[in-house]
């Protein structure tokens, strides 16, 4: 279960990530490369244990909330 839950973050951050660049021409969520799976995970039950009105949206759509909070794009990075 773990193994399936840490797939689906990191496609949906793969796949939001290609779109904000491909749709807008900028980043919002900049992953550096010592960014793992289940750090993104964790980010994302925190965020439903804070938000728990949350998880009655889509799936990505939450994860894609959590990742712009937990790993914004500084200037210059986007």
């Amino acid at each position: 279960m773990i193994g399936y839950c840490l797939g689906a973050i990191t496609g949906i951050a793969d796949a939001a990530m290609t779109l904000n660049a491909v749709l807008t021409g900028k980043q919002t969520i900049c992953l550096s490369k010592d960014v793992t799976a289940d750090e993104m995970r964790l980010q994302f039950l925190v965020f439903v244990e804070r938000r728990p009105d949350a998880m009655s949206l889509p799936a990505a759509t939450v994860v894609i909330a959590v990742l712009q909070s937990s790993y914004p794009c500084k200037a210059g990075n986007s």
